[in-house]
């Protein structure tokens, strides 16, 4: 490894520093307790904080993915894949890249959200 090649990856993601964390720039220390998960995942895909509009969005689509059984097909793929990756990124994909269309439905996820959001706002 030559004087100018980096150790390590890299990227306008994240930093790992001896003193902090950074999530496409903020410390993670000021992150964390101050907003929610949603919000933090809004950050890290999309490189901005969510408006409030895409906050309550973003938590009304993480809230509808939620697995009711632990023996769905994205669960299983999920945790083989965390059991030799334990990152949370990566199981979270493995379950997402499972579903199919008999799995998860674009239309159902839709109205299931529209019906939440209007059951919300009553």
């Amino acid at each position: 490894m030559t004087k100018n090649t980096p150790s390590h990856w890299v990227s306008r993601v994240s930093e790992i520093t001896s003193e902090d964390i950074f999530i496409r720039g903020y410390p993670m220390r000021s992150l964390v307790g101050e907003l929610p998960f949603s919000a933090i995942s809004f950050l890290l895909v999309r490189g901005r904080l969510p408006t409030p509009g895409e906050a309550k969005m973003m938590d009304v689509i993480l809230s509808s993915i939620l697995d009711y059984a632990l023996q769905k097909s994205g669960t299983i793929a999920a945790r083989s894949v965390v059991s030799v990756n334990p990152r949370m990124t990566a199981g979270l994909a493995a379950g997402m890249l499972g579903a199919g269309e008999y799995a998860v439905s674009p239309e159902d996820t839709g109205r299931f959200i529209a019906d939440s959001i209007r059951a919300w706002k009553a």
